[in-house]
């Protein structure tokens, strides 16, 4: 899960992963949320996406400055199962 190191944009927030791999049942669906600790989702609540998403931006927040902020993706396969992965967060630098 990568967004960059630091950005100057305090409105939005921009995630991308590589696909999640589960060759029993396949993805069935991503949750995407954003918070100010790794994992959580603290800032932005996990929203729904669909299976076949690879990048998600979340617009209209009110970033902080100095403050580090990590996109967490859930991934949920066809059975229900879920795993997850958090960004190394990005800072903003206004």
């Amino acid at each position: 899960v990568s967004p960059r190191r630091s950005q100057r944009e305090d409105w939005k927030l921009d995630c991308a992963w590589a696909a999640f791999i589960d060759p029993q049942s396949g993805i069935d669906s991503y949750r995407v949320g954003w918070g100010t600790t790794r994992g959580t989702a603290d800032f932005v609540a996990f929203i729904p996406v669909g299976a076949n998403v690879s990048t998600y931006t979340q617009a209209g927040v009110s970033l902080q400055q100095g403050t580090m902020y990590y996109c967490t993706v859930l991934a949920y396969d066809m059975a229900g199962n879920m795993v997850s992965a958090s960004s190394q967060g990005v800072m903003i630098d206004t």
